[in-house]
């Protein structure tokens, strides 16, 4: 019973209506070890060969935890004080993060899985900013699926032996306006997005020092360098995207062009990049095909443009721009976009 006793004296980090979460600590290690060693339970929780564990094994385990500051959190009964088990967010990323969760055989079948799984993703996505938060659990397991279920997670795979489960937060809507430049300082935005695009993606190429200088007039010369058109998306004040596009001319006279889209980093996953897309078409709808040139290696942009519609038609030229392989995409103006 150390954690009815000493349970005040642990850093509680939030709660939900019944449970404290707590870092792990040494004053619970005789709760874990408790837990752990439970045979016949712990099995459902843990992958790989079990064994026994120790007090020291315990003991190293809440150590490096504490030292990598790791998303793990006790869970203690607000009523009684007493142990319930141990929830983590492992590996997080500024993105997602893996859900683990023990709790000990006497807690179980009271609804705490299900209220301390719930708390674990409103933890996650609201106070972290997860986008997605996912689990593995055994297929066997009929109880922890329901739960994870009922907390918002779906199966997305089986292999080996597991089921992988995944929770994906919404994005909120998008509040863009796209339209075309109207001003000097628009321009010098567009320009900004474009090499600030190449930066993000391929660092080596623009330097950050190199988008500190830009200037004014050296951004407009860049946005005004070729004739064709150019729609700029607009998050409030900010421009965070455009799109170019326009005829080839005599080259090639029945087909547009899309000459550059580019959206910042953040806004990836948003469908900026498709609004844009989409604005850029219905500009070009009067050719017959439009194509575009991509990197053969940014395999990312290869497959947004194939969910455009536009598929490789064997061009492929080393671009002056990096000294890499562009290959062409071709799209029928027939092709919906999907």
């Amino acid at each position: 019973m150390r954690a009815v006793r000493e349970g005040n004296a642990m850093e509680q980090i939030f709660e939900s209506d019944r449970i404290r979460y707590v870092r792990v600590s040494p004053l619970l290690i005789g709760d874990y070890l408790v837990m752990v060693n439970d045979m016949e339970h712990v099995r459902r929780y843990f992958d790989g060969d079990l064994r026994p564990y120790t007090e020291e094994d315990e003991r190293r385990w809440v150590r490096d935890k504490l030292a990598e500051g790791a998303c793990v959190f006790s869970m203690l009964e607000k009523e009684t004080g007493e142990f319930i088990g141990n929830i983590e967010l492992m590996g997080p990323t500024a993105a997602e993060g893996e859900l683990g969760i023990a709790l000990t055989a006497r807690k179980q079948d009271r609804g705490l899985g299900t209220e301390s799984v719930g708390a674990m993703v409103r933890y996650g996505t609201e106070r972290m900013g997860l986008r997605r938060i996912f689990l593995r659990t055994d297929p066997g397991n009929a109880r922890a699926i329901h739960v994870y279920e009922k907390c918002g997670f779906r199966e997305y795979d089986r292999m080996d032996g597991r089921v992988f489960m995944e929770l994906l937060r919404p994005r909120p809507p998008l509040d863009i306006t796209i339209k075309m430049p109207e001003t000097a300082e628009e321009l010098r935005g567009k320009a900004y997005v474009h090499w600030r695009g190449w930066h993000d993606a391929y660092p080596g190429l623009v330097s950050q020092a190199y988008l500190d200088r830009l200037t004014l007039e050296k951004c407009r010369q860049l946005a005004l360098d070729r004739p064709e058109c150019v729609l700029i998306a607009k998050d409030g004040g900010r421009v965070v995207g455009f799109v170019g596009f326009g005829d080839r001319g005599e080259e090639a006279p029945d087909t547009g062009e899309i000459f550059a889209l580019y959206v910042l980093r953040e806004y990836y996953g948003t469908g900026l990049g498709r609004l844009l897309m989409e604005a850029g078409l219905e500009q070009l709808r009067r050719f017959p095909s439009v194509c575009l040139w991509v990197l053969r290696e940014n395999a990312r942009a290869v497959r947004f443009y194939r969910k455009c519609g536009f598929v490789p038609d064997g061009a492929e030229l080393v671009s002056p721009r990096v000294g890499a392989a562009e290959i062409r995409m071709v799209r029928q103006n027939t092709v919906p976009i999907e």
